[in-house]
């Protein structure tokens, strides 16, 4: 048995899960943390209901019976839904004293694992966080040749990283360890250290690039800044060209995080990148300018890898240099990686073409467009994203296995969480996209016409909610099967429909018309990558993997020692 402490994070509760604290009956959200957790598998932290009771320690059942109240993540039993917990001597609510209170929370615990609960409340953690950034920002620069500097130098860096590191470690570490992993315990380890090392060193060279290379580079990319502008582009440049050395240890690490089932660090980095950003602007943007939220990033993208660090530590993966580059499992890292990196300019593009399109229509489109726009990625970000990463490595983990029926009804169970969640969001946020615009974009040069325009848009836009939710899981049920292919070749083909549909929908709908195009981009990948994730689980067999490659591990006896 191991003792857990609970701390409630909703403003009615207040105390601690202690030993003898006689705190009453009540029904709470908070943060349950593992005080004895030595292995790593499980969640130091998730977030669950408990119904609080005097004198009581929540604390873990050896036996892996059905789950109770409060459950932590763990692959040792139900890989989406969690570990066992009770209170000593039984669970009071499923055993006889509220046997309906204990029946409806576990059904509510198979439909809401509290793992992706946790990763939602860190992801709307980050958005807050992200708004009170631009707060800061438009406060101590406003709308000026300052923050145009800034905001212009911080995208390529971002696009670099994401091309060349980001969206192939997001799609194939995961699936990889997982397996390696299964067989081999310490070349699965070195494979997660070369991975880290490499995406640094390649970083570090882009580092050195921009570094060196940030003069041309402003005239190349904001050539209509004026001689000042230039000169302050290539100062948040040079400022935050180390940033991506960050973030490509951060990412690789960060879904080793997600491959143990370990999602606190993972939550909490982006919120502390953004509070860098924040504080850094605060506390120095009278003294030293458009450089203090340059600084604030790169302070924010070392946060960003330290928490991630922090949170490693439980898992036993070391951090120790490690290019591990001729082996197998990193040779077909490489392979898989080569679809998202010719991939990932897709979504950039998108936008790209629905704000030119945009640009074509009265004045103040494209503001409304891309406002609307970041609403709706707000939403799909707090639902698709945080269950999907929480399912990712139950289902690279049965794909694995060639478990068909457990990767299925994993997709199945998750997918359906997305669906009705996500769905009641979008019908939220289209009922209250008036209010919604108007407090948060309204006053000032943003008057009624452009916060009905805005509103207008983001009511077409909501309905996109479901179907980019869905596709976040979607392709990660793909990726479990070791194909970054069809995923790429799904948002290819969405991208075409976008890019014919969008020019005669704007010019029977007007501004809708953008939104509406994008709703027939996601349909069309929903329907591709879900009959993808299906035509692949149903072919998965036990001890046969779908690519047929050599095996990943090699004999221990040959392992790389590093």
């Amino acid at each position: 048995m191991r003792t857990t402490s609970f701390w409630p994070i909703n403003w009615a509760s207040v105390g601690a899960g202690l030993p003898g604290a006689g705190v009453g009956v009540g029904v709470g959200m908070g943060v349950a943390v593992d005080d004895a957790a030595v292995d790593g598998e499980t969640d130091e932290i998730a977030l669950g209901t408990l119904v609080w009771l005097p004198q009581a320690v929540v604390t873990r059942q050896a036996a892996s019976s059905r789950p109770r109240i409060l459950t932590l993540p763990t692959s040792s039993r139900d890989e989406y839904r969690g570990a066992d917990m009770a209170v000593p001597g039984g669970d009071p609510t499923a055993q006889g004293r509220w046997p309906a209170v204990g029946r409806l929370l576990e059904a509510v615990d198979q439909f809401l694992p509290r793992s992706a609960l946790l990763l939602a409340t860190l992801t709307l953690g980050e958005a807050l966080m992200g708004l009170l950034r631009d707060r800061v920002l438009a406060r101590s620069f406003g709308a000026g040749p300052a923050l145009d500097a800034y905001n212009s130098a911080v995208i390529l860096p971002e696009l670099l990283l994401d091309i060349v590191v980001a969206g192939g470690v997001q799609a194939a570490l995961v699936p990889l360890f997982t397996r390696l992993r299964r067989d081999d315990e310490r070349a699965a380890q070195v494979f997660g250290r070369t991975v880290i090392w490499v995406g640094v060193a390649a970083m570090l060279l882009v580092a050195v690039g921009l570094l060196l290379g940030a003069p041309w580079l402003a005239a190349l990319a904001v050539p209509g800044f004026d001689a000042a502008g230039r000169e302050q582009y290539v100062t948040v440049l040079r400022l935050v060209a180390i940033t991506p050395a960050f973030f490509a240890a951060s990412i690789a690490v960060g879904e080793l995080l997600v491959a143990h089932r370990r999602f606190v660090g993972y939550g909490l980095a982006p919120v502390l990148y953004n509070g860098g950003i924040a504080a850094g602007t605060f506390l120095l943007a009278d003294r030293i300018g458009v450089a203090a939220p340059a600084l604030g990033a790169a302070a924010g993208a070392a946060l960003h890898l330290a928490i991630r660090l922090w949170d490693l530590r439980a898992t036993g993966v070391a951090v120790r240099p490690a290019f591990a580059v001729r082996t197998r499992a990193f040779r077909e890292f490489l392979v898989l990686m080569l679809p998202k990196m010719v991939g990932e300019p897709l979504d950039p593009l998108t936008r790209l073409v629905a704000t030119a399109i945009a640009s074509t229509l009265a004045s103040g489109s494209v503001t409304a467009v891309i406002f609307a726009w970041n609403f709706e990625s707000g939403a799909v970000s707090i639902v698709g994203l945080a269950f999907s990463v929480v399912a990712f490595p139950a289902l690279a983990a049965a794909a694995a296995d060639g478990d068909r029926i457990r990767f299925l009804a994993t997709a199945g169970r998750a997918g359906l969480a997305i669906v009705v969640l996500s769905s009641a969001g979008a019908i939220l946020m289209a009922l209250l996209a008036r209010p919604i615009i108007g407090v948060f974009l309204g006053g000032g040069a943003f008057d009624e016409t452009a916060v009905a325009r805005t509103s207008a848009v983001l009511i077409a836009f909501a309905v996109a909610i479901p179907l980019e939710s869905l596709t976040q899981l979607l392709a990660r049920a793909v990726y479990a099967t070791r194909n970054t292919l069809l995923p790429v070749a799904a948002a290819a083909v969405g991208f075409a429909v976008l890019a014919v549909t969008a020019p005669p929908l704007v010019a029977l709908l007007g501004v809708a018309g953008v939104p509406v195009a994008y709703i027939f981009d996601y349909a069309v990948r929903v329907l591709i990558l879900g009959a993808s994730a299906i035509h692949r689980g149903r072919r998965l067999v036990p001890g046969r993997p779908l690519t047929d490659p050599p095996p990943l591990a090699q004999p221990r006896s040959s392992a790389p020692r590093r």
